[in-house]
């Protein structure tokens, strides 16, 4: 894969070696002008040559690699649209996130999001837009969170769009990552919090929440019915204000062992 192309040539063939040398051959000799001189040099630049060929080999495995190792699904674009390099996470979608699984490298992506119907096709038409937004210079960066049901099942999903430049050529990052474990923890704290704040609206008892130095964080609104104060009275008080001065040294310890 690295091996040197060197090209022989006649004085009358100077410029078919230069022809060569812009099809890939690497350095050329003139047949008339050999010496030591010539020779070192060709040999010399030849192992620069494959050395810096090595380095870019690395740099670029080192590149990919890191790619691969991301759970985001990553794809970047020319810009037309179309895929230049994917993931390893984007390769293996084949029956995943189907705003993935829909273009391959070197398609045009923002074609394949606008072939998508049904079900996929607002979550695609918004995505297509941020990427359009993002190869026109209009925004630099974009996120959405959508919702897709496939496979028998509802998912939700995060999407990123960055323009950036390279070597003066415009390209996009876009990325997707799955969020549907994050998005049902919310709804379930949601659902938590509200419950929540039920029980407390309602409750007869006096229900409140104190930090450790005995400050009121949260006090239900039986509080305020059945003590009379109003709420920004009670906000002022300290909650072991409420207690009986007598009560209030056995309150004060019950509250310490709890907060140890």
């Amino acid at each position: 894969d690295h091996a040197q192309i060197l090209v022989m040539t006649g004085e009358a063939d100077e410029e078919l070696a230069l022809q060569a040398m812009r099809r890939g051959a690497h350095d050329y000799l003139v047949k008339g002008r050999l010496s030591s001189e010539a020779l070192r040099r060709v040999a010399r630049y030849g192992v620069e040559r494959h050395l810096a060929a090595m380095e870019l080999m690395r740099s670029r495995l080192l590149l990919q690699a890191g790619l691969d190792a991301l759970a985001h699904a990553l794809a970047v674009l020319d810009p037309s649209g179309r895929i230049l390099l994917v993931n390893a996470t984007w390769e293996q979608q084949e029956e995943g996130n189907p705003l993935v699984c829909c273009a391959r490298k070197g398609m045009s992506y923002t074609e394949a999001l606008a072939a998508l119907d049904g079900g996929h096709g607002v979550a695609a038409v918004q995505l297509r837009k941020c990427i359009d937004e993002a190869l026109a210079g209009v925004r630099d960066q974009h996120t959405l969170d959508y919702r897709l049901e496939f496979s028998g099942r509802e998912s939700y999903f995060s999407a990123s769009v960055v323009r950036f430049f390279s070597q003066g050529c415009l390209h996009v990052v876009v990325s997707h990552v799955d969020i549907t474990e994050r998005k049902r923890m919310e709804m379930r704290l949601r659902s938590t919090e509200e419950l929540f704040t039920l029980i407390s609206e309602h409750v007869l008892d006096l229900m409140a929440i104190i930090d450790d130095s005995g400050h009121s964080i949260y006090s239900s609104p039986s509080y305020f019915d059945q003590l009379g104060y109003e709420r920004s009275e009670l906000e002022s008080l300290g909650s072991m204000e409420l207690f009986h001065p007598e009560d209030r040294p056995k309150a004060l310890e019950s509250l310490d062992r709890l907060f140890r």
